[in-house]
Protein backbone atom coordinates (compact mmCIF):
# COMPACT_ATOMS: atom_id res chain seq x y z
CA UNK A 1 0.00 0.00 0.00
CA UNK A 2 0.72 4.00 -0.48
CA UNK A 3 1.08 3.97 3.31
CA UNK A 4 0.19 1.94 5.92
CA UNK A 5 -3.89 2.46 6.41
CA UNK A 6 -5.20 3.87 3.69
CA UNK A 7 -5.55 0.45 2.23
CA UNK A 8 -5.16 1.47 -1.45
CA UNK A 9 -2.11 0.81 -3.92
CA UNK A 10 -3.91 2.65 -6.80
CA UNK A 11 -2.33 5.49 -7.29
CA UNK A 12 -5.01 7.62 -8.66
CA UNK A 13 -7.27 6.78 -6.50
CA UNK A 14 -4.72 7.72 -3.31
CA UNK A 15 -4.15 11.21 -5.21
CA UNK A 16 -7.84 11.98 -5.43
CA UNK A 17 -8.03 11.03 -1.91
CA UNK A 18 -5.11 13.69 -1.13
CA UNK A 19 -6.98 16.27 -3.01
CA UNK A 20 -10.30 15.97 -1.60
CA UNK A 21 -8.21 16.14 2.02
CA UNK A 22 -6.12 19.46 0.91
CA UNK A 23 -5.89 21.40 4.52
CA UNK A 24 -5.17 24.27 2.49
CA UNK A 25 -8.68 23.86 1.00
CA UNK A 26 -10.82 27.06 2.41
CA UNK A 27 -14.72 25.98 3.92
CA UNK A 28 -17.08 26.77 1.19
CA UNK A 29 -19.81 25.35 -0.46
CA UNK A 30 -17.91 24.73 -3.51
CA UNK A 31 -15.58 23.13 -2.16
CA UNK A 32 -17.51 20.88 -0.44
CA UNK A 33 -18.96 19.94 -3.41
CA UNK A 34 -15.79 19.45 -5.31
CA UNK A 35 -14.63 17.46 -2.05
CA UNK A 36 -17.61 15.01 -2.60
CA UNK A 37 -16.86 14.90 -6.30
CA UNK A 38 -12.99 13.85 -5.44
CA UNK A 39 -13.71 11.01 -3.48
CA UNK A 40 -16.46 9.66 -5.59
CA UNK A 41 -13.81 9.35 -8.02
CA UNK A 42 -11.29 8.19 -5.98
CA UNK A 43 -14.26 5.35 -4.59
CA UNK A 44 -14.49 4.56 -8.78
CA UNK A 45 -10.93 4.23 -9.17
CA UNK A 46 -10.75 1.40 -6.37
CA UNK A 47 -13.84 0.01 -4.77
CA UNK A 48 -12.17 -1.46 -1.92
CA UNK A 49 -10.64 1.87 -0.67
CA UNK A 50 -12.14 2.06 3.00
CA UNK A 51 -10.40 5.49 3.47
CA UNK A 52 -11.97 7.22 0.80
CA UNK A 53 -15.66 5.89 1.46
CA UNK A 54 -15.18 7.12 5.07
CA UNK A 55 -14.33 10.66 4.12
CA UNK A 56 -17.16 9.90 1.31
CA UNK A 57 -19.34 9.58 4.04
CA UNK A 58 -18.05 12.62 5.93
CA UNK A 59 -18.25 14.94 2.99
CA UNK A 60 -21.69 14.15 2.12
CA UNK A 61 -23.64 14.08 5.76
CA UNK A 62 -21.70 17.46 5.44
CA UNK A 63 -22.58 18.77 1.96
CA UNK A 64 -26.58 19.95 3.19
CA UNK A 65 -25.13 22.13 5.52
CA UNK A 66 -23.57 24.70 3.39
CA UNK A 67 -25.74 23.95 0.25
CA UNK A 68 -29.20 24.55 1.55
CA UNK A 69 -30.29 23.55 -2.14
CA UNK A 70 -29.67 20.01 -2.27
CA UNK A 71 -32.23 17.01 -0.86
CA UNK A 72 -30.99 16.32 2.45
CA UNK A 73 -32.76 12.50 2.60
CA UNK A 74 -30.75 11.95 -0.41
CA UNK A 75 -27.27 13.01 0.70
CA UNK A 76 -28.38 11.15 4.62
CA UNK A 77 -28.78 7.79 2.66
CA UNK A 78 -26.06 8.46 0.14
CA UNK A 79 -24.10 8.83 3.48
CA UNK A 80 -25.20 6.22 5.14
CA UNK A 81 -24.45 3.97 2.00
CA UNK A 82 -20.50 4.95 1.83
CA UNK A 83 -20.36 4.76 5.59
CA UNK A 84 -21.63 1.31 5.76
CA UNK A 85 -19.46 0.07 2.46
CA UNK A 86 -16.58 1.72 4.36
CA UNK A 87 -17.40 -0.60 7.56
CA UNK A 88 -17.55 -3.58 5.37
CA UNK A 89 -14.28 -3.11 3.97
CA UNK A 90 -12.84 -1.89 7.13
CA UNK A 91 -14.72 -2.67 10.38
CA UNK A 92 -12.38 -0.15 12.24
CA UNK A 93 -12.49 2.65 10.17
CA UNK A 94 -13.29 5.78 12.87
CA UNK A 95 -14.11 8.48 10.29
CA UNK A 96 -16.79 5.72 8.85
CA UNK A 97 -18.21 5.40 12.64
CA UNK A 98 -18.24 9.07 12.81
CA UNK A 99 -20.14 9.47 9.67
CA UNK A 100 -22.64 7.01 10.62
CA UNK A 101 -22.99 8.80 14.03
CA UNK A 102 -24.23 11.83 11.91
CA UNK A 103 -26.59 10.26 9.83
CA UNK A 104 -27.87 8.75 13.02
CA UNK A 105 -28.31 12.46 14.21
CA UNK A 106 -29.57 13.61 11.12
CA UNK A 107 -32.35 11.33 10.99
CA UNK A 108 -33.00 11.77 14.99
CA UNK A 109 -32.55 8.28 15.75
CA UNK A 110 -31.16 9.56 19.16
CA UNK A 111 -31.08 6.15 20.07
CA UNK A 112 -28.85 4.29 18.33
CA UNK A 113 -26.41 8.07 18.04
CA UNK A 114 -25.91 7.34 21.29
CA UNK A 115 -25.01 3.79 20.92
CA UNK A 116 -22.87 4.83 18.29
CA UNK A 117 -20.44 6.84 20.71
CA UNK A 118 -18.66 3.31 22.20
CA UNK A 119 -17.49 2.44 18.53
CA UNK A 120 -15.88 5.66 17.66
CA UNK A 121 -13.99 6.11 21.16
CA UNK A 122 -12.72 2.27 20.59
CA UNK A 123 -11.84 2.71 17.35
CA UNK A 124 -10.36 6.00 17.58
CA UNK A 125 -8.10 5.69 20.47
CA UNK A 126 -4.97 5.10 17.65
CA UNK A 127 -5.96 7.79 15.59
CA UNK A 128 -5.64 11.67 17.35
CA UNK A 129 -7.46 12.90 14.04
CA UNK A 130 -10.09 10.85 14.26
CA UNK A 131 -10.49 11.21 18.02
CA UNK A 132 -10.63 15.41 17.99
CA UNK A 133 -13.61 14.79 15.24
CA UNK A 134 -15.49 12.45 17.66
CA UNK A 135 -14.87 15.10 20.56
CA UNK A 136 -16.08 17.75 18.36
CA UNK A 137 -19.20 15.88 16.93
CA UNK A 138 -20.45 14.68 20.32
CA UNK A 139 -20.12 17.80 22.29
CA UNK A 140 -22.23 19.44 19.49
CA UNK A 141 -24.68 16.39 20.13
CA UNK A 142 -24.44 16.75 23.68
CA UNK A 143 -25.13 20.31 23.67
CA UNK A 144 -27.86 20.04 20.99
CA UNK A 145 -29.86 17.81 23.43
CA UNK A 146 -28.95 20.13 25.97
CA UNK A 147 -26.75 18.07 27.89
CA UNK A 148 -24.83 21.38 28.90
CA UNK A 149 -22.47 18.98 31.58
CA UNK A 150 -22.33 16.08 29.23
CA UNK A 151 -21.03 18.56 26.30
CA UNK A 152 -18.43 20.51 28.71
CA UNK A 153 -17.32 17.35 30.16
CA UNK A 154 -16.46 16.13 26.26
CA UNK A 155 -15.28 19.56 25.09
CA UNK A 156 -13.14 19.89 28.07
CA UNK A 157 -11.35 16.13 27.35
CA UNK A 158 -11.10 17.08 23.40
CA UNK A 159 -9.11 20.42 24.43
CA UNK A 160 -6.79 18.24 26.75
CA UNK A 161 -6.21 16.03 23.73
CA UNK A 162 -5.47 19.23 21.26
CA UNK A 163 -6.12 22.69 22.55
CA UNK A 164 -6.29 24.39 18.96
CA UNK A 165 -9.88 23.48 18.36
CA UNK A 166 -12.05 26.59 17.64
CA UNK A 167 -15.94 24.37 18.11
CA UNK A 168 -14.68 23.50 21.51
CA UNK A 169 -13.77 26.39 22.57
CA UNK A 170 -17.30 27.89 21.83
CA UNK A 171 -18.78 24.35 23.11
CA UNK A 172 -17.21 25.55 26.39
CA UNK A 173 -18.14 28.61 26.21
CA UNK A 174 -21.69 28.16 25.80
CA UNK A 175 -21.80 26.09 28.96
CA UNK A 176 -19.55 28.46 30.69
CA UNK A 177 -22.21 31.32 29.97
CA UNK A 178 -25.11 29.19 31.43
CA UNK A 179 -23.55 28.73 34.23
CA UNK A 180 -23.12 32.10 34.98
CA UNK A 181 -19.60 32.39 34.42
CA UNK A 182 -19.18 35.10 31.86
CA UNK A 183 -15.43 35.90 32.62
CA UNK A 184 -14.33 32.34 31.59
CA UNK A 185 -16.54 32.08 28.31
CA UNK A 186 -15.24 35.14 27.46
CA UNK A 187 -12.03 33.54 27.30
CA UNK A 188 -12.83 30.63 25.28
CA UNK A 189 -15.19 32.37 23.04
CA UNK A 190 -11.38 34.70 22.50
CA UNK A 191 -9.95 31.93 21.84
CA UNK A 192 -12.16 30.55 19.58
CA UNK A 193 -12.14 33.78 17.31
CA UNK A 194 -7.79 33.26 17.15
CA UNK A 195 -8.50 29.80 16.05
CA UNK A 196 -10.60 31.44 12.80
CA UNK A 197 -14.14 30.51 14.37
CA UNK A 198 -16.76 33.30 12.95
CA UNK A 199 -20.13 31.83 12.86
CA UNK A 200 -22.79 33.48 14.36
CA UNK A 201 -20.48 35.35 16.13
CA UNK A 202 -22.31 38.82 15.83
CA UNK A 203 -25.26 37.64 17.49
CA UNK A 204 -23.59 35.89 20.61
CA UNK A 205 -20.18 37.81 21.03
CA UNK A 206 -22.19 40.76 23.01
CA UNK A 207 -23.22 38.02 25.61
CA UNK A 208 -20.14 37.39 27.01
CA UNK A 209 -19.37 40.91 28.00
CA UNK A 210 -20.22 41.95 31.90
CA UNK A 211 -23.88 42.98 32.13
CA UNK A 212 -23.50 46.67 32.67
CA UNK A 213 -22.20 47.01 28.76
CA UNK A 214 -24.90 44.11 27.14
CA UNK A 215 -26.76 47.22 25.15
CA UNK A 216 -24.07 48.72 24.31
CA UNK A 217 -22.13 45.64 22.95
CA UNK A 218 -25.27 44.24 21.28
CA UNK A 219 -25.22 47.90 19.42
CA UNK A 220 -22.14 47.73 18.02
CA UNK A 221 -22.09 44.17 17.06
CA UNK A 222 -25.03 44.50 15.62
CA UNK A 223 -24.27 47.38 13.78
CA UNK A 224 -20.91 46.17 12.17
CA UNK A 225 -23.17 43.11 10.88
CA UNK A 226 -25.46 44.95 9.07
CA UNK A 227 -23.55 47.40 7.96
CA UNK A 228 -21.52 44.53 6.21
CA UNK A 229 -24.02 42.09 5.25
CA UNK A 230 -27.49 43.94 6.05
CA UNK A 231 -26.82 47.80 5.10
CA UNK A 232 -30.72 48.69 4.02
CA UNK A 233 -31.61 47.67 7.70
CA UNK A 234 -29.52 49.62 9.77
CA UNK A 235 -32.00 52.71 9.89
CA UNK A 236 -33.63 50.22 12.16
CA UNK A 237 -30.94 49.67 14.25
CA UNK A 238 -32.44 52.08 16.95
CA UNK A 239 -35.46 50.07 16.89
CA UNK A 240 -34.13 46.41 16.81
CA UNK A 241 -32.18 47.70 20.16
CA UNK A 242 -35.32 48.47 21.92
CA UNK A 243 -37.46 45.61 21.16
CA UNK A 244 -34.52 43.29 22.14
CA UNK A 245 -33.80 44.56 25.54
CA UNK A 246 -37.80 44.89 26.33
CA UNK A 247 -38.52 42.88 29.02
CA UNK A 248 -41.47 40.47 28.75
CA UNK A 249 -44.01 42.48 30.37
CA UNK A 250 -43.97 45.15 27.49
CA UNK A 251 -42.89 42.78 24.85
CA UNK A 252 -46.36 42.72 23.34
CA UNK A 253 -46.42 46.21 22.87
CA UNK A 254 -43.01 46.90 21.89
CA UNK A 255 -43.51 44.54 18.82
CA UNK A 256 -46.61 46.26 17.63
CA UNK A 257 -44.83 49.14 17.79
CA UNK A 258 -41.58 47.70 16.15
CA UNK A 259 -43.81 46.68 13.44
CA UNK A 260 -45.46 50.04 12.63
CA UNK A 261 -42.35 51.64 12.88
CA UNK A 262 -40.59 48.96 10.44
CA UNK A 263 -43.38 49.77 7.90
CA UNK A 264 -43.14 53.43 8.14
CA UNK A 265 -39.21 53.21 7.44
CA UNK A 266 -40.35 51.04 4.07
CA UNK A 267 -39.37 47.51 5.46
CA UNK A 268 -41.94 44.89 5.25
CA UNK A 269 -42.35 42.05 7.85
CA UNK A 270 -41.89 39.39 5.06
CA UNK A 271 -38.31 40.65 4.09
CA UNK A 272 -37.40 41.65 7.27
CA UNK A 273 -37.83 38.03 8.28
CA UNK A 274 -36.75 36.41 4.69
CA UNK A 275 -33.69 34.20 4.84
CA UNK A 276 -30.23 35.96 4.29
CA UNK A 277 -28.38 34.97 1.01
CA UNK A 278 -25.55 34.88 3.36
CA UNK A 279 -26.64 32.12 6.09
CA UNK A 280 -29.79 32.16 8.35
CA UNK A 281 -31.96 35.20 8.73
CA UNK A 282 -31.46 39.10 8.25
CA UNK A 283 -31.16 39.68 11.82
CA UNK A 284 -30.64 37.71 15.32
CA UNK A 285 -31.86 34.98 16.55
CA UNK A 286 -32.10 36.30 19.47
CA UNK A 287 -34.28 39.47 18.32
CA UNK A 288 -36.15 37.08 16.01
CA UNK A 289 -36.97 35.63 19.30
CA UNK A 290 -38.45 38.39 21.12
CA UNK A 291 -40.46 39.50 18.27
CA UNK A 292 -42.28 36.05 18.79
CA UNK A 293 -41.59 34.31 15.40
CA UNK A 294 -40.24 31.16 17.28
CA UNK A 295 -41.46 28.65 14.36
CA UNK A 296 -38.48 30.85 12.03
CA UNK A 297 -36.15 29.43 14.60
CA UNK A 298 -37.53 26.15 14.76
CA UNK A 299 -37.14 25.79 10.88
CA UNK A 300 -33.16 27.26 11.05
CA UNK A 301 -32.22 25.56 14.46
CA UNK A 302 -33.65 21.73 13.26
CA UNK A 303 -33.13 22.82 9.47
CA UNK A 304 -29.30 23.27 8.66
CA UNK A 305 -27.84 26.02 11.17
CA UNK A 306 -25.53 24.39 14.04
CA UNK A 307 -28.02 22.59 16.34
CA UNK A 308 -25.88 23.62 19.64
CA UNK A 309 -26.65 27.46 19.65
CA UNK A 310 -30.55 27.42 20.43
CA UNK A 311 -29.26 26.37 23.81
CA UNK A 312 -27.81 30.09 24.52
CA UNK A 313 -29.10 32.14 27.35
CA UNK A 314 -30.22 34.48 24.95
CA UNK A 315 -33.02 32.23 23.73
CA UNK A 316 -34.93 31.11 26.25
CA UNK A 317 -37.85 32.54 25.39
CA UNK A 318 -37.69 30.52 22.39
CA UNK A 319 -37.28 27.12 24.72
CA UNK A 320 -40.47 28.00 26.44
CA UNK A 321 -42.44 28.69 23.22
CA UNK A 322 -45.17 25.96 21.12
CA UNK A 323 -42.58 25.39 18.35
CA UNK A 324 -39.67 24.40 20.34
CA UNK A 325 -42.03 22.32 22.24
CA UNK A 326 -43.34 20.95 19.33
CA UNK A 327 -40.05 20.37 17.30
CA UNK A 328 -38.59 18.95 20.69
CA UNK A 329 -41.41 16.27 20.73
CA UNK A 330 -41.17 15.23 16.64
CA UNK A 331 -37.39 15.00 16.28
CA UNK A 332 -37.56 12.23 19.08
CA UNK A 333 -35.67 14.58 21.83
CA UNK A 334 -38.30 14.14 24.28
CA UNK A 335 -38.22 10.17 24.36
CA UNK A 336 -34.35 10.16 24.63
CA UNK A 337 -34.76 12.89 27.10
CA UNK A 338 -37.15 10.50 29.23
CA UNK A 339 -35.26 7.38 28.35
CA UNK A 340 -31.59 8.39 29.59
CA UNK A 341 -32.59 11.14 31.90
CA UNK A 342 -33.64 14.91 32.06
CA UNK A 343 -31.11 17.85 29.85
CA UNK A 344 -29.56 20.27 32.32
CA UNK A 345 -32.19 23.11 31.59
CA UNK A 346 -35.25 21.22 31.05
CA UNK A 347 -37.74 19.12 33.60
CA UNK A 348 -40.88 17.55 33.13
CA UNK A 349 -44.06 19.23 34.10
CA UNK A 350 -47.45 17.61 34.73
CA UNK A 351 -47.99 14.29 33.16
CA UNK A 352 -47.39 14.44 29.59
CA UNK A 353 -45.38 17.99 29.53
CA UNK A 354 -42.07 19.96 29.98
CA UNK A 355 -40.53 22.86 30.45
CA UNK A 356 -37.25 24.41 29.94
CA UNK A 357 -35.03 27.78 31.07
Amino acid sequence: PVESGHFTENMDAYDLYLQAADPTAVLSTENMRRRVLLLEQSVAEDPKFAKAWAELASALIALPGWDHSINLLEYTNRARQAAEQALLLNPAESKAHLALASVFATEYNWQAWYEQQQPIREFSADDPGAAVDGFVQSGERWLGLGYLARALEVAEAGLELQPDIANLHVIKAIVLLNLGKRKEALVHQEQAVLLGFAGSLSDQLWEYVEPINREAAWAATMTMYLKVYEPDLLRLMPHLKRVHFAPVDSLEEERKRFWLVARELGISKEYLLSKSPRWGYRIAPATISQLGEHELLAEQFWGNSPFYWMWSPNLWLFRQSDSFKSRVRSSGMLDFWKEIGWPDLCRPFGNDDFVCD
